[in-house]
């Protein structure tokens, strides 16, 4: 859930270069982190738990830290989103594996979940290589 904040505050509020093209694909992640919000929330319930409703825990127990998306400038929201992916494609990961050969259909989720946060990782770190070109770009273009 946290990652459907960040990627939806991160867009909505983001400056700078690229703007116009990040900010439909991020608000794309959001919806796709919505998406798997739901199906671990209904895995939960299948399973018989109660699934943690207070957003207070959710960065607790998913061990992923949250940055609060305070600057607006596209290379810090795009660097926090980052960041978190990586973080959730480990989480996914270890669900992945610990579920392999034990629980099918929680593996099953986990491994679709897996393969969108590292399209999601993909498309941030080509967007900050874009940016870095650019920079670079301008500084020749500035000697």
């Amino acid at each position: 859930m946290v990652g459907i904040l960040s990627d939806w505050v991160g867009a909505r509020l983001m400056e700078g270069p690229m703007r116009s093209e990040v900010e439909p694909e991020l608000l794309l992640h959001a919806d796709q982190e919505l998406g798997h919000a739901v199906l671990v929330v209904d895995r939960i319930i299948q399973l018989g738990g109660i699934p943690v409703i207070n957003p207070v825990n959710w960065t607790k127990l998913a061990r992923c830290s949250y940055d609060e998306p305070s600057d607006p400038y596209i290379e810090v929201i795009l660097e926090q989103n980052l960041k978190g992916e990586r973080c959730a494609i480990q989480r996914y990961n270890e669900i992945a594996d610990f579920m392999a050969g034990k629980d099918f259909a929680t593996h099953q989720m986990a491994v679709q979940i897996l393969n969108e946060e590292l399209e999601h990782e993909n498309d941030n770190e080509s967007w900050i290589a874009d940016l870095n070109r650019m920079k670079e770009e301008w500084k020749k273009l500035r000697m």
